[in-house]
């Protein structure tokens, strides 16, 4: 081995000093460093701001610098007055009641024709003779229904029948979450059995062989052809 004679070095027995150990770089580097030693499960929680930074040796301004920059990267979650979280953030599900609040029927009428012709198409793949004979059941009793609540009752049947025959149970989980918001948010505006709704016919294609109606007819006893709306009241 050579040996290089020179001048003594004047900074001989004092720690190496790094110019940049007080940088936003350095903190972030030293913070990641601490978490991949430690290996933490998503969603624990780390320790106050105030002790993590005794821990790294860094300022509590730095080391706010530092957890920015992994939450913008997803690797951590904060939260105030909770703390900061491992992982991405969590999302928080909404209530069937906070889903009523903040949407309305015309949402709701939107996600239905959406995910019920899904429905639908799954429940052709899946469907079992019980549930197609169930349904036709359904289908029978819409056409001697005498009232509208008779009629409303076995139609809600024969839905739930195609969501149920997908032969899948988040899917049929999310229809019921779906049809619940429907009950909730009709009920809540527009009141049941009162003025606020209004039967309505509508001009469906003629598939029964009887002669179709005119839009301004009265509601038939069997009411294959009307659907029944909600209508905001006019206040005189």
């Amino acid at each position: 081995m050579v040996i290089l004679s020179g001048s003594p070095d004047p900074l001989a027995g004092f720690p190496a000093h790094d110019d940049d150990s007080g940088s936003p770089q350095a903190t972030l580097v030293q913070l990641r460093a601490w978490l991949m030693r430690h290996d933490f499960a998503p969603g624990t929680r780390l320790p106050p701001e105030r002790d993590l930074s005794e821990t790294l040796g860094v300022s509590r301004g730095e080391l706010r610098k530092a957890l920015a920059t992994l939450e913008a990267e997803g690797q951590v979650w904060r939260h105030v007055g909770k703390g900061t979280f491992i992982g991405s953030r969590r999302v928080e599900v909404m209530s069937l009641s906070e889903i009523d609040r903040v949407t309305n029927p015309a949402e709701v009428m939107r996600a239905r024709l959406l995910i019920e012709p899904m429905l639908a198409r799954e429940a052709a793949l899946n469907a079992t003779q019980d549930h197609i004979e169930a349904m036709a059941a359904c289908i029978l009793r819409t056409r001697s229904a005498q009232t509208w609540r008779q009629y409303e009752t076995a139609d809600n049947e024969f839905h739930r029948l195609i969501a149920q025959a997908t032969g899948n149970r988040l899917l049929l989980a999310l229809f019921d979450a779906l049809n619940a918001v429907r009950r909730q948010s009709c009920g809540a505006r527009c009141g049941r059995g009162g003025s606020g709704r209004r039967t309505t016919i509508i001009p469906l294609p003629n598939t029964t062989g009887s002669p179709p109606r005119s839009p301004g007819a009265t509601c038939p006893a069997r009411p294959r052809r009307c659907i029944t709306t909600c209508a905001r009241s006019r206040k005189s």
